[in-house]
């Protein structure tokens, strides 16, 4: 279509060589360098003109310069085409206003689809939540376990949602597959300090993912196969301009894995099998764009894992499912407005069974029903705003049972109601062009059994002087459910369970200060410091039995605190992007009725960790990443002696724990090396990448257990033995992308 002046210019930029599109590139106007856009994953962007004609400045570091004019006569979708870049080219200065409030990687980790590509290949599939774990104050709690540890809390203290609908237990098991597809992901943000209002209902950090708008002018097919999975991708507009799908499904194939694990081991003394594993996850996005600005998503959104494991009397099967459905409008108003309104259902089931000698049976559903019409201003200078209204109806279900052949020995089913809603409202004033002030409040009203009303205020300033940045921030955050851990670590048989009359929320108050650098634009160092005061926070009571239980009479609460110090040194070089990362925190937890009153460490206490990240290039085709870690050992519970006690004619060996998380497991340290190898063909895109997962065959363990052996001169022996997932592995994987 013809365009004409006082209208909105969409356009699509792509590579002169391969047609691919670009993105991270930057459009201004030649006559007003402080309005810009950023081309997405999709090479789109939307910027709106006041007056034709007029010129966009189109940049990007790999490619030239290009002057794009556009008249009244111009057709829409622009496709403006960027010539790659045949010598080094010279810095280039975005005007715009002073941003004293620029993130800090301590306190904000932001990731887009570009930085994504280029993450820590684990087996086959870059993974958001590994990559995240190798940053300062995210602890990895074991090798194998994808779960997020933020400053001294467990991974059921982080609210994760995926186009702003929560997802209540996404870990697939062991950290196997990434938690997320990463060809659909187009953003993902993690907050550990610093929260405006707008985020709540979660006592440590906040994970947020977006995925990418689907391309509205070309169609693009890709299919990879790694390892442990295969996948599938297609998005392309079903009316071109106006709306477009992606569609993507994921399947993973872990139990071949163990087969051939088992034909190569399973002779060998001591054998211990791998478990059968399937996962398969399907996502489905629409996008629209409406007139009157209005823009417009749906998503679809499901998982499913399988477990199953078969060893000598144990007989575990498990069964869990997260689905959601999210739906997303926005309308924005002459640049600085922004109207938000979301609504979406989430939901999460959990079915399992454990046949030791009888039958224990478990399941757990979830269901949420989530709401929120938000308001923003944020003009380039001057006071912004935003404040909006929430609502979240859940539905909480446990049912525990115990069989004994055919009868049922004990059975409990709880099913709970709750609502919560409240209003936030944020407000960022800046008091010098240095110097920034931003406060806000949330306000919430839970209803569980009886009402609480909790107030979240939060505060930080910032200031920036040079090179030099400096943020102190201050925040209130409230959580009203508790995740249930029998097992003390991320599990799907952990339970999620309401606040309520006699289950107090939990409640974090923390104090962080970071310190943000920049060297000669080669080199960033952050630094950064938090003191956290928690309390309502809930552990199962001593004694109490793993299965079935009524979450009110088994829960105990007590208080805690963590506080630490963060720094990470950055470099980035024409060849090589090097990251080194050091996490030194203490994390505490008192309870008067576990081990006497006596503080103890939860099993995320991790005093040390060190993390290396190495990235590079070779050429224009291979990419590589070099990555390393060295962390304390995880805090576990471990017996304090065995009895004797006579089971049938034979007296078989029991542990008695009369301490929790009364031992420390050795350290853990692990390299990890891939390579990545990219050819453009035309309309084609290849990405070929292996490499070796624990490079130097390290036996970080997994957990501790005891044998108990008889000797020949008479009597018995315990023995410690250490379990070790993973040793080294290889991997390899193969992407084709068609456009």
């Amino acid at each position: 279509m013809v365009i004409s002046a006082q209208t909105e210019l969409k356009g699509r930029v792509t590579d002169s060589e391969s047609g691919l599109p670009v993105y991270d590139a930057s459009i201004q106007f030649q006559s007003n360098s402080s309005v810009f856009s950023i081309t997405d994953s999709t090479g789109s962007f939307t910027v709106t003109v006041s007056a034709l004609p007029c010129t966009l400045v189109i940049r990007h570091l790999s490619y030239e310069l290009l002057l794009y004019p556009v008249t009244s006569d111009s057709v829409l979708p622009l496709q403006p085409v960027l010539v790659p870049a045949s010598q080094a080219i010279s810095e280039v200065k975005v005007t715009a206003p002073v941003n004293t409030s620029r993130d800090n990687e301590l306190q904000k980790i932001s990731l887009r689809s570009g930085d994504i590509e280029k993450m820590t290949i684990g087996f086959g599939e870059a993974d958001i939540v590994r990559s995240l774990q190798a940053l300062p104050g995210i602890s990895k709690s074991s090798e194998v376990n994808a779960s997020l540890n933020v400053r001294g809390t467990g991974h059921g203290n982080n609210r994760i949602s995926f186009d702003g609908q929560d997802l209540y237990n996404s870990y697939h098991l062991l950290g196997i597959a990434p938690m997320f597809n990463p060809d659909i992901v187009e953003s993902t943000i993690l907050q550990k300090s610093g929260f405006n209002a707008g985020l709540g209902n979660a006592l440590s950090s906040f994970l947020q993912v977006e995925s990418r708008k689907p391309d509205m002018y070309g169609e693009r097919y890709s299919a990879s196969l790694c390892n442990l999975s295969a996948k599938m991708l297609y998005e392309g507009p079903l009316v071109e301009g106006r709306l477009s799908l992606l569609a993507s499904a994921r399947y993973s194939f872990f139990d071949m894995v163990s087969d051939i694990y088992e034909h190569l081991h399973g002779d060998k003394e001591g054998f211990i099998p791998l478990p059968e594993y399937h996962l398969y996850d399907l996502f489905l996005k629409l996008h629209l764009e409406m007139k009157n600005d209005w823009k417009a998503d749906l998503t679809l959104f499901n998982t499913s894992d399988r477990f199953t494991y078969n060893i000598e009397s144990l007989d575990l099967k498990t069964d869990w499912k997260n689905s959601l459905v999210s739906f997303n409008m926005t309308k924005t108003i002459d640049l600085t407005d922004l109207i938000r309104i979301h609504s979406g259902i989430s939901s999460y089931d959990f079915d399992g069974s454990y046949n030791p000698s009888w039958t224990i049976m478990r399941q757990n559903d979830l269901v949420s029903w989530d709401n929120l019409v938000a308001y923003s201003h944020r003009p380039q200078e001057g006071i912004a705003w935003d404040a909006g209204f929430f609502s979240t109806a859940g539905y909480y279900y446990i049912k525990s049972s115990e069989k004994y052949m055919s009868g049922t020995l004990r059975s409990l089913s709880t099913v709970d109601y709750t609502m919560l809603s409240g209003i936030y409202g944020n407000m960022r004033i800046p008091v010098t062009g240095a110097v920034e002030l931003e406060g806000g409040m949330r306000i919430s009203h839970f209803y569980h059994e009886t009402g609480m009303l909790r107030l979240s205020p939060r505060f930080q300033i910032s200031a920036a002087a040079g090179f030099l940045d400096l943020n102190i921030s201050y925040d209130r955050t409230w959580q009203f459910s508790h995740l249930i851990s029998p097992l003390g670590f991320n599990m799907p048989a952990d339970l999620w369970y309401p606040a309520g009359a006699n289950i107090p929320p939990q409640r974090s108050d923390q104090l962080a200060l970071h310190l943000h650098r920049d060297w000669w634009s080669v080199l960033v160092t952050d630094i950064g410091l938090f003191y956290k005061e928690l309390g309502g926070l809930g552990e199962l009571a001593t004694g109490t039995e793993m299965i079935a239980f009524s979450p009110e009479e088994a829960l105990v609460f007590g208080t805690g605190s963590s506080y630490g110090f963060e720094a990470a040194v950055k470099a980035h070089l024409s060849f090589l992007d090097a990251g080194l990362y050091y996490t030194r925190s203490y994390s505490r937890r008192y309870f008067e009725q576990i081990n006497g009153g006596e503080p103890f460490s939860p099993p995320y206490d991790l005093p040390h960790q060190v993390d290396i990240d190495l990235t590079g290039t070779v050429g224009h085709s291979w990419s590589w990443t070099l990555t390393w870690f060295w962390a304390s050992g995880q805090v576990t519970t471990m017996p304090t002696g065995y009895a004797f006690l006579t089971h049938g004619s034979e007296a078989m060996p029991y542990p008695v724990y009369t301490e929790r998380y009364n031992f420390r497991m050795p350290p853990a340290h692990r390299m990890d090396l891939s390579l990545m190898y990219t050819v453009k063909k035309k309309r084609r895109e290849t990405k070929l990448a292996f490499g070796v997962y624990n490079i130097y065959h390290n036996s970080n363990p997994y957990y501790l257990y005891f044998t108990i052996e008889e000797l020949a001169e008479g009597g018995m022996e315990v023995i410690p033995r250490k379990m070790s997932i993973f040793p080294f592995t290889p991997f390899a994987s193969i992407k084709i992308t068609f456009e």
